[in-house]
């Protein structure tokens, strides 16, 4: 082999071993105190796992997870990694990483923010990632808070899983922003993996009288709720009205536990879009097992900053106004998909769920869904009912279950801690069918 041929084959073979990705590392942070673990992150690659030890400590500031890694504490309960919030209006962790799609995940941790008297409005915990990301993971947490915060921020285009946490205080857990009228105008295929999962979580909420949302649905959106257990708290589509942008679109709410120690308005509030509740059990006192409501309908009129909603009469143009319905289809309704004139019905369904109360809708333990006819005089003249038809917009199928519905796999793959889908770092492979010629 000649001198020139064998520095060729050196320079090559290195070559491969210096772009083959780096092997994952584990990286332990000195501390739980936040400059230690935005530290040990800031060391760290795509791929790697970054471990904080056990111990109380204070962050008055957040820490920024800009890389697809798992970020772990060592546990939720006593003797684990409890953090607790001092400052105002910052978040624990914001997740920021751009369009990468590695695996990601945070868990084994005790986020506790006392009574401060200031309201962390944007999430104590933020998620942005690019549209239809499948592998990011937060479970195995326990947060709690009691200054109305809320808990997590996430778009439901991240289609993430956010599995096996307690939820505690008095708070709203989930923030869920979609993609406004893109989720709305694109195709909805219910039972398959591009939703935001939602599953075997636990929230606990203050029993003070007021109303704490397990979930504020709202900007589009599509989200599976399943197999969780709600005390004292309540599932939610927001609306235009409320919030000046469109309304939340799709939910499928299956297999989940709602109670109640004290009486309370609804544990499921429909205000928009469609989609199926199944198998879910309501225990306590509600005014409404399972509420729907037209804010465009009926009110009451809120001024939201951003958009003078007009009723839903016949006259509003973005409304569908099909002859002869004072309207229908009011825009964003319960029981529609499309926006506009490009509307059309796809109905709410609803099957087997039990009730042990007399609220609207729940007879002989059955829990149906039922229309909340209250109306805001000064704005409609005209109940909910008017356009959210039964039959038509939401059908009440006592133990059937949708045509053609199938729920996706449970539990979600996610689970098993496995990536699903996508490289865990980001990296490109090293090179192959290399030859070497004279």
């Amino acid at each position: 082999m000649t001198r020139v041929f064998k520095a060729l084959l050196l320079t090559v073979v290195g070559s491969v071993f210096i772009s083959a990705p780096a092997q994952a590392a584990t990286r332990s942070a000195a501390s739980c105190n936040v400059a230690d673990v935005q530290a040990a992150i800031n060391a760290s690659q795509d791929g790697d796992t970054v471990l904080v030890p056990a111990g109380d400590c204070t962050w008055g500031s957040n820490v920024t997870l800009d890389k697809t890694l798992s970020l772990k504490g060592a546990g939720s309960e006593a003797g684990g990694t409890r953090l607790s919030y001092s400052g105002a209006d910052h978040s624990y962790v914001t997740v920021s990483v751009g369009n990468k799609t590695g695996y990601t995940e945070i868990s084994g941790f005790f986020f506790d923010k006392p009574w401060i008297q200031s309201m962390t409005w944007q999430g104590l915990i933020q998620v942005y990632g690019p549209y239809g990301w499948k592998n990011f993971r937060f479970h195995h947490n326990r947060i709690r808070s009691y200054d109305r915060d809320w808990h997590i921020l996430i778009g439901t285009g991240t289609h993430a899983l956010i599995d096996h946490n307690t939820f505690e205080g008095q708070a709203g857990a989930l923030m869920m922003k979609g993609n406004e009228d893109y989720d709305w105008t694109t195709p909805l295929n219910l039972g398959n993996a591009d939703f935001l999962f939602v599953e075997d979580n636990t929230f606990n909420f203050t029993a003070d009288g007021n109303q704490y949302p397990v979930n504020d649905l709202q900007h589009g959106g599509r989200v599976v709720f399943r197999n969780n257990t709600v005390n004292n708290g309540f599932f939610q589509t927001h609306d235009l009205m409320r919030n000046g942008y469109p309304s939340g679109h799709s939910y499928e709410i299956y297999g989940n536990t709602f109670s109640t120690t004290i009486q309370l308005h609804k544990a499921i509030e429909i205000n928009s879009g469609t989609g199926v509740i199944f198998n879910n059990s309501i225990t306590g006192t509600w005014n409404y097992g399972i509420g729907l409501r037209d804010y465009k309908t009926a009110g009451p009129k809120v001024w939201n900053g951003t958009v003078d909603v007009k009723a839903c009469n016949g006259f509003d143009p973005v409304d569908q106004n099909v002859p002869g319905t004072n309207g229908w289809r009011c825009q964003y309704q319960i029981g529609t998909h499309g926006v506009g004139a490009s509307a059309v019905t796809f109905p709410l369904y609803v099957w087997s769920n039990t009730c042990d109360g007399t609220d609207g809708g729940c007879s002989n333990g059955y829990q149906a869904a039922f229309p909340d006819d209250a109306v805001d005089t000064s704005f409609s003249s005209m109940p909910t009912s008017a356009h959210v038809v039964s039959g038509r917009d939401y059908i009440n199928n006592g133990n059937t279950p949708k045509p053609g519905y199938t729920p996706y796999a449970y539990p979600h793959p996610l689970q098993s801690g496995s990536n699903n889908g996508g490289s865990s770092s980001n990296a490109p492979g090293a090179p192959t069918n290399l030859r070497i010629t004279q």
